[in-house]
């Protein structure tokens, strides 16, 4: 799933942030809603 997938769905649903893998780099990701309306994204790195 891209990242703009992820945000897709993450703004169709009520929950503050949306898990789901990365297709461009295959790694588990999680995208959240901030406070001023906007996405974070938190993307792991090993």
């Amino acid at each position: 799933m891209t990242i703009d997938e992820a945000a897709l769905q993450l703004e169709g649903s009520k929950n503050e942030f949306f898990v789901f893998l990365d297709s461009s780099t295959e790694r588990v990701s999680v995208l959240y809603k901030r406070k001023d309306n906007h996405f974070g994204l938190i993307a792991p790195e090993f």
